[in-house]
């Protein structure tokens, strides 16, 4: 859980990384992302703590989605402008089938915390699920939008460009998430997949 004094300790870590490193994206999005959590902090803002979703993740590694949704669906009186939660929440009901649920929920959690980007990501894999692509690409544009180092939303949007046989704009989007993790296998396969598509 955040305090006054990990915002102030993750804060010093950011900016000694861009005094060396001005350029460093993602100690400039870790910067913008601490000091609006800052913020919301100081105004009184109530976020779930941060192991209350550890271990709601922990569930959803696991696999335990209804175990997982029983404990969200206890937690959303007590934290109900929790955008994190909400996002949680979506994705259990998500993982359950759910997705009319899911929906309300990621766009809950988008209207409480509105530069939030897993939202859109996940709306974006609904969509894709649902085949409209349409809708799809908008929510994983809107989420790199928001976060331009989100490696898997341009994954995601590259996949679904490549289900649509746009070739060329799926190999940029995938060489873009390669530029932020270029270790992902999954990526790699699928950036040569669609290499071998376009012929």
């Amino acid at each position: 859980k955040y305090n006054e004094g990990s915002f102030e300790i993750a804060e010093k870590i950011y900016k000694d990384i861009l005094i060396n490193f001005p350029k460093n994206k993602r100690a400039n999005y870790g910067l913008k992302q601490v000091q609006l959590a800052k913020t919301k902090h100081i105004k009184g803002r109530t976020e779930a703590p941060t192991e209350i979703l550890n271990k709601l993740i922990f569930l959803y590694r696991q696999g335990d989605f209804d175990k997982m949704l029983r404990k969200i669906n206890k937690l959303c009186p007590k934290y109900e402008k929790s955008s994190l939660l909400k996002n949680i929440q979506g994705a259990a009901q998500a993982a359950l089938g759910d997705t009319e649920a899911a929906i309300k929920s990621f766009n809950l959690a988008i209207e409480l915390e509105p530069s939030f980007a897993d939202p859109h990501n996940n709306l974006g894999n609904i969509y894709k699920g649902k085949n409209i692509f349409s809708e799809a690409i908008y929510n994983y544009k809107l989420a790199i939008e928001k976060n331009e180092m989100f490696a898997d939303a341009y994954f995601n949007l590259g996949n679904t460009y490549l289900t649509r046989n746009k070739y060329d704009l799926a190999i940029d989007n995938y060489q873009r998430a390669m530029k932020i993790d270029p270790q992902n296998a999954p990526l790699n396969y699928n950036l040569g997949n669609a290499y071998k598509a376009k012929g």
